[in-house]
């Protein structure tokens, strides 16, 4: 009887801490990882080539947006950001677009077949994708030049340079 309370009372902690985790994970409490330094990665892009988010950022505030192909939502978002690049680069905000865990030949038919002119880092492995807790796509890290996470949003919102500083 000991046993059976003993580990039925462990099975009930473990699963009330899983499910306080799953809810921060769908912002419900808030993401973990703001106030936090953005974990450091390498991908390659669509053409093979290795990038870091530290070069890519050089000291700048960054937008890290996770999407997919075949996210009817991150469709919208990916013409509004092909939209606006100019301008938010013009503002000093990098733009990393990281797609999860598509092939380059998927994802670059993709970008040409839609006229997006965008940068894309793919995440192959799926291993940056956990590393950021992406709970769904799309979903969007507001790094500010400290690099430090401000917030993380499910759309690209107006008042996107507000976040960053």
């Amino acid at each position: 009887m000991r046993r059976v309370l003993k580990y039925g009372g462990m099975a009930l902690v473990m699963t009330a801490v899983m499910t306080t985790v799953s809810l921060a994970q769908f912002n419900l409490f808030g993401n973990p990882l703001i106030g936090k330094q953005a974990a450091e990665f390498t991908l390659k892009d669509l053409d093979g080539q290795e990038w870091t988010l530290s070069q890519i950022r050089e000291g700048r505030p960054a937008i890290l947006f996770f999407w997919a192909t075949w996210c009817p939502h991150c469709r919208t978002q990916l013409s509004a950001l092909n939209q606006q690049i100019e301008e938010i680069h013009k503002k000093g905000i990098e733009v990393i677009l990281i797609d999860l865990e598509e092939g380059p030949k998927q994802v670059k038919a993709f970008m040409d077949r839609n006229g997006l002119e965008l940068n894309v880092l793919v995440d192959t492995d799926g291993r940056t994708t956990d590393d950021y807790v992406i709970p769904g796509v799309p979903t969007f890290y507001f790094i500010g030049a400290d690099g430090k996470i401000r917030t993380v949003e499910h759309h690209l919102p107006d008042d996107y340079e507000k976040l960053l500083n």
